[in-house]
């Protein structure tokens, strides 16, 4: 088997997705969804008038768009797959997939979700006492701030994002994959 230049990989990724033109609905439905949804949160973000209230808001707001690009990720995850076996991918995988995946996709993302969390408050704590101690100013403050916070997403959640991938493709439980 000879291998492929990066030209090759884009030609015959294009045909795949020219011959399997199905597999861009459920981007579109999902970004509808996520658009739609965010329009209505800014909505319903001026119409509560408590921080309690903002602060639930925003917790259901993260668990259910987590949830969704849980689900809608699984079913595209097997989509890609059945297209790279060399099978015409259907709506009816998506369905599979997603219903078969999606709330250990869900622990999968939601534990990414967390650990960016986690990394952004590294950063921001860790840039604003090496920033006062050191005495920089703000623009010092904010370079260390998103260097911080760049490579601590580059070298932490680089290994996790697969997880989704392995999940799905080698039907692995959530620790495993």
């Amino acid at each position: 088997m000879r291998s492929l230049n990066l030209g090759d990989i884009l030609k015959r990724s294009f045909l795949d997705l020219f011959r399997n033109k199905v597999v861009v609905v459920p981007v579109l439905v999902l970004f509808v969804i996520l658009f739609l949804f965010s329009k209505f949160s800014v909505f319903l973000n001026y119409k509560l008038q408590t921080t309690f209230l903002l602060s639930a808001w925003l917790v259901v707001f993260s668990i259910v768009s987590v949830g969704v690009i849980a689900y809608f990720l699984s079913g595209l995850i097997g989509m890609c797959a059945v297209v790279i076996r060399g099978d015409k991918s259907r709506m009816k995988d998506f369905f599979e997939f997603s219903g078969k995946f999606w709330l250990r996709n869900f622990l999968i993302v939601f534990f990414i979700f967390i650990i960016g969390v986690i990394v952004w408050a590294i950063a921001h704590y860790g840039a604003l006492y090496i920033g006062k101690g050191l005495g920089l100013g703000l623009r010092p403050a904010q370079i260390l701030f998103f260097s911080i916070y760049f490579f601590g997403l580059i070298g932490i959640l680089i290994f996790p994002a697969y997880s989704s991938f392995y999940l799905v493709l080698e039907n692995r439980n959530v620790l495993d994959s």
